[in-house]
């Protein structure tokens, strides 16, 4: 019965690990298509995280960004961070990070 629990609690926190990364592929699609980062891109992060039911800890976006802009083709990566628990029954709750990493490469040529 034990197991059971332990078990179900674990797929509540692989359904998070994937609610996460379908966040992170979601954000990097709208990056590449807009082909640059600024506050709108934090905004439809906060609006997927949202709809999704992840709270992002940590969010990081890297690659060649000139001052916002991301020039057609270059590459970036998405790194998001949450923490989910894993449970049993009540009893005793332990703490798991879960992180996803996202590349995409922009669509848009900048002059």
């Amino acid at each position: 019965m034990l197991l059971l629990v332990l078990f179900i609690s674990v797929l509540g926190v692989i359904n998070t690990s994937m609610k996460l990364h379908s966040v992170a592929a979601e954000l990097s699609r709208y990056i590449e298509i807009r082909g640059m980062v600024d506050s709108a891109v934090y905004t439809e992060l906060d609006r997927l995280a949202g709809v999704a039911g992840v709270t992002v800890t940590s969010r990081e976006i890297t690659g060649t960004v000139y001052g916002t802009k991301i020039q057609f083709g270059s590459e970036f990566t998405v790194h998001l961070t949450t923490t989910d628990n894993i449970g049993v029954g009540g009893m005793l709750s332990v703490p798991v990070q879960l992180e996803t990493r996202v590349t995409g490469r922009s669509e848009r040529y900048w002059k």
